[in-house]
């Protein structure tokens, strides 16, 4: 299977079809989505000899809804068929053996999701169907935190009946949610428990509060080791608050008996890992390319009086500022890489580096890239989002 849930097949030409639905020795009438020249989509629709494998799905909505792909598998399963796939992708396209591996599961495989982007169509309410642009209609949805899915109610009982865009729901677990709309309004909507505020950003460029009498708190991050940190509404988080916490304390740990002075930082957004680990550098230099997130960095390093702590706005998909000989190295880019971080890493030659990757095949190319001047140390996946198929992995290199 893929990474992605996707049951791999041969058809008759030999041409290989990737397959929603369908489970290892499973057979399955299929229905062919798209074909390329060299391997084709499809979806089961019916299942003729079910695998051991399968169970019955918690979520009513999983065989129509694109937001999850593993309610078919034991969570267990789940977590074996994600690490062996992405194992497989990065020794595949790094050309190298993957050491030893930790595998730190999530606490709880629902409720635990603290934002989520909804779709609307024509009265409907909910996440777009599995491969099309169609909304599938949801009351509830079991990875949401409880707080969301009490908003979800609120938007689906004030949503107009021709409304199309998007609203986005956020919560930081203390019993409040907050809705961000911009493609309409939401006039009717009830503010109260657990609706702490409305951002309405339909009318004009910015965030206005429709609801005057509700005092908008800021999100907030729990990862940090000094204490709560306020995020407002639309900056990045992690959507899993408890193995966020997990991630950054391992991540804490790996820097925790190295003697470096300096720690550069790419991909630093506003601090998720920055609070933990600075008070064991002199300096600490992070780089990010949104200007919110450094505005936002550079604000908590005033308020907490770190000096030594300086954000940077710069694009790092187009320059890596350079870090010196001396020196830690922690970054943790998006789903693209951080090619040429990875590139300027290899002729500054840092001592040590940490790199959190939420895409094992851009983390390959990138350890493809880093594996001349460095070797891995520790490797460790964190499975951030259960029942779908993303998973976090973060990996220590020591210079030769």
């Amino acid at each position: 299977m893929t990474q992605h849930g996707e049951g791999v097949a041969y058809l008759e030409d030999g041409c290989v079809v990737f397959v929603e639905g369908a489970l290892p020795e499973e057979q399955a009438e299929i229905e062919i989505l798209t074909r390329k020249k060299k391997f084709a989509r499809a979806r089961a629709i019916k299942v003729l000899k079910a695998s051991d494998q399968r169970v019955k799905p918690d979520c009513k909505y999983f065989e129509s809804c694109g937001g999850c792909q593993f309610w078919h598998v034991s969570y267990q399963d789940e977590l074996k068929i994600k690490v062996d796939a992405a194992v497989h992708t990065i020794e595949k396209i790094a050309k190298l053996k993957i050491p030893q591996f930790e595998v730190h599961e999530a606490p709880s495989t629902s409720a635990w999701r603290n934002r989520a982007t909804l779709q609307i169509s024509q009265g409907k309410v909910g996440f777009f169907q599995r491969g099309s642009h169609e909304v599938v209609d949801i009351e509830e949805c079991p990875i949401l935190m409880p707080e969301l899915n009490s908003a979800l109610k609120s938007v689906r009982s004030a949503t107009p009946p021709k409304a199309t865009g998007q609203v986005v729901l956020e919560t930081a677990g203390n019993n409040t949610a907050l809705i961000s709309t911009s493609d309409f309004s939401l006039p009717n909507l009830p503010v109260g428990f657990p609706v702490a505020g409305v951002h309405d950003k339909s009318s004009r460029r910015g965030m206005e509060r429709i609801a005057p009498d509700v005092a908008f708190p800021a999100l907030e991050s729990h990862s940090n080791g000094l204490g709560q940190i306020g995020l407002e509404s639309g900056q990045f988080r992690q959507s899993n608050d408890q193995v966020n916490r997990a991630l950054v304390a391992h991540v804490k740990s790996l820097f925790e008996t190295r003697s470096e002075p300096h720690l550069f930082e790419y991909f630093a957004g506003a601090g998720n890992f920055t609070w933990a680990i600075a008070d064991r550098f002199r300096d600490v230099d992070a780089y990010e390319g949104g200007k919110e997130a450094v505005d936002l960095g550079n604000a908590i390093a005033k308020g907490l009086r770190r000096p030594n702590v300086r954000f940077h706005a710069q694009d790092l998909f187009q320059m890596a500022p350079p870090a010196f000989g001396q020196s830690a190295v922690l970054l943790d880019p998006p789903r693209d890489g951080g090619q040429k971080v990875c590139q300027m890493l290899v002729k500054k030659s840092p001592k040590f580096v940490v790199y959190v990757s939420c895409d094992p095949a851009t983390l390959a190319r990138d350890l493809g890239i880093l594996s001349s001047k460095y070797q891995i140390r520790t490797f460790d996946f964190f499975d951030m989002f259960p029942r779908s198929g993303h998973i976090e992995t973060v990996v220590s290199l020591e210079l030769i």
